[in-house]
């Protein structure tokens, strides 16, 4: 066996090797994301559920000024 055909085995084994540590890589990846979206879909439709059942924050800081005028007004009459 010459040195060059040692070479190129090597250099094919090298290739190889790194092939499928790629693909192994792929593969945990999206086994990975598959395994997480169930959970993201879930926090995403939580995060819509929310917003439809919780008021606006513009009608929250009305409420709390109405509310803050109302008793300014109680505690301190105009006479």
């Amino acid at each position: 066996m010459q040195l060059e055909d040692m070479d190129l085995e090597l250099n094919i084994y090298i290739m190889q090797r790194y092939v499928r540590k790629s693909l192994l890589d792929l593969y945990v990846s999206l086994m990975l994301v598959l395994k997480l979206l169930p959970l993201v879909l879930l926090m995403d439709r939580l995060s819509h559920l929310h917003s439809y059942t919780s008021p606006p924050h513009s009608t929250c800081t009305q409420i709390n000024l109405t509310q803050g005028y109302q008793r300014a007004k109680r505690e301190n009459p105009i006479r």
